[in-house]
C-alpha cells in the first residue's frame, strides 16, 4: 500500500524484499566487476539476442507496412537497430575489448555495424505505401529539444492532479490522453527527453515502442509540460 507513495519509506517496507533486492544489485555488480574471458561471453549473447529482438521488431514492421503504415514500419526498425547498438555500446564499460572476440577495441563498431547489415535487409522488404498518411500529408518536424527540470519530480500524467493544477483542467482531455495505454505513452515520453532529442525523435521513439502516436500530440504534451515548469526548451 505504501509503494510510490509518500508512505514508501524503509520502515515500511517489507524486509526480505530489501535483502532480495540487495542480493540482485550485489550479485549482478560482482558479475560485472569480475567478467570471466574478457566478457567474451557476455558480448556474445547481447549480439545474439539483439538479432532476435530486431527480428520480432521486423515482424511488427511487416505486420504495419501491411496496413499502409511503411513509414511508420521503418521508424520501428530504424529505432530497434539504434537501441541495439546503444545496448552494444554500454557493454564497452564492463567488456575488456582488446580481449573479448579477438577483435580488439573495434569489436563493438563491427558488431554494430553487423546489425546494421541486418535491419537494412529488413527495411529493403518494407515496401513504401502511397497511401501512407504521413507520407501524403507531411508534417514540419518538431526540432525543438526539451530539457527536463531537475527539481521537478513524480508523476507527469497530462491528467494527473499536479499537472492539472499547474496547467488547468485542459491539460486532462488533451490529444494524448486519447491514445491506447495513455499513461504508459506519457510516462514513456518523459523519459526519453534527454536533453538530446528532439521533440521529433521522442515521437519517433515512443512510436516505435508503443504504436505510432502523432506527432502533434506529442508537441501538444510537450508544451503542456513546459507550462507546467517540468521542461524547457534549449535555445
Amino acid at each position: 500500500m505504501y509503494i510510490h507513495t509518500t508512505g514508501d519509506r524503509p520502515d515500511n517496507i517489507e524486509p526480505t524484499k530489501i535483502k532480495r533486492s540487495a542480493f540482485i544489485a550485489a550479485a549482478s555488480g560482482y558479475y560485472l566487476a569480475t567478467l570471466p574471458d574478457h566478457g567474451t561471453w557476455l558480448l556474445r549473447l547481447s549480439y545474439a539476442n539483439a538479432y532476435a529482438r530486431l527480428a520480432e521488431d521486423g515482424r511488427r514492421a511487416a505486420a504495419l507496412a501491411a496496413t499502409d503504415r511503411g513509414t511508420d514500419a521503418a521508424n520501428i526498425v530504424t529505432q530497434a537497430l539504434r537501441r541495439e547498438q546503444r545496448r552494444l555500446r554500454s557493454l564497452s564499460r564492463f567488456v575488456d575489448l582488446d580481449g573479448a572476440l579477438h577483435l580488439g577495441a573495434q569489436a563493438v563498431d563491427r558488431l554494430g555495424a553487423g546489425l546494421a547489415a541486418a535491419a537494412k535487409g529488413i527495411l529493403d522488404s518494407i515496401p513504401a505505401s502511397e497511401a501512407d498518411p504521413s507520407r501524403l500529408h507531411p508534417l514540419a518536424a518538431d526540432t525543438r529539444v526539451p530539457v527536463r527540470n531537475p527539481e521537478v519530480k513524480g508523476p507527469l500524467a497530462p491528467g494527473g492532479d499536479w499537472v492539472t493544477e499547474k496547467a488547468g483542467p485542459g491539460a486532462a482531455t488533451i490529444a494524448i490522453t486519447r491514445v491506447p495505454r495513455s499513461d504508459d505513452v506519457t510516462y514513456e515520453i518523459v523519459n526519453f527527453i534527454d536533453g538530446a532529442r528532439s521533440v521529433a525523435e521522442i515521437r519517433d521513439a515512443v512510436s516505435a515502442e508503443f504504436e505510432p502516436v502523432e506527432a502533434t500530440a506529442v508537441s501538444e504534451y510537450v508544451d503542456v509540460l513546459a507550462k507546467v515548469g517540468a521542461v524547457t526548451f534549449r535555445k
